[in-house]
């Protein structure tokens, strides 16, 4: 009976060790888990501020600073999808740029055009209203020319036909 006895108090000390030991080894386990979650938390979080904080920026239309997350991760794909968006949209606005301004000087050159153009008409329209000056004039005097001859054509008929009478 001593030996049933001993055997079931080894069984039962190797059985409370046992236990002993999954508990520290759970705890280790918990703790180790609870130190990765919030390490993993702490890096998602980030990655995810930096990625809000940049999404805050875009929609503000600052485009003067890109996002740095350094993670291999989903999270460093979508910065580096922000950053090459940003970069794109900052080429555009560029281009646009350019060619508004050089819409503006064909614009002013177009307006120079448009001017010069404008007094050459002008000077057409003065030399336009001398001619028609000029050939009222002309006109003016030929109607005095004409009467003339007639006053001179009418003398010499009465010349003529008093030449002829006597």
């Amino acid at each position: 009976d001593e030996w049933a006895l001993e055997s079931i108090n080894d069984s039962n000390s190797t059985f409370h060790n046992a236990i002993k030991l999954i508990v520290v080894i759970l705890i280790f386990l918990i703790i180790i888990s609870s130190i990765l979650g919030i390490t993993i938390q702490k890096t998602i979080k980030k990655s995810l501020n930096i990625i809000k904080e940049l999404s805050n920026r875009l929609s503000n239309y600052d485009l003067s600073t890109s996002m740095v997350i350094e993670n291999n991760d989903e999270f460093g794909e979508i910065g580096q999808s922000l950053n090459k968006a940003q970069e794109n949209i900052s080429l555009m606005i560029k281009g646009i740029m350019n060619s508004s301004q050089d819409m503006s000087a064909s614009s002013e050159e177009l307006s120079a055009t448009v001017e010069e153009m404008t007094s050459k008409l002008e000077i057409i329209n003065d030399l336009t209203k001398e001619i028609n000056s000029a050939a009222q004039e002309s006109s003016a005097t030929a109607e005095e020319i004409s009467a003339s001859v007639q006053e001179v054509d009418s003398s010499v008929s009465i010349l003529s036909s008093k030449s002829v009478d006597g």
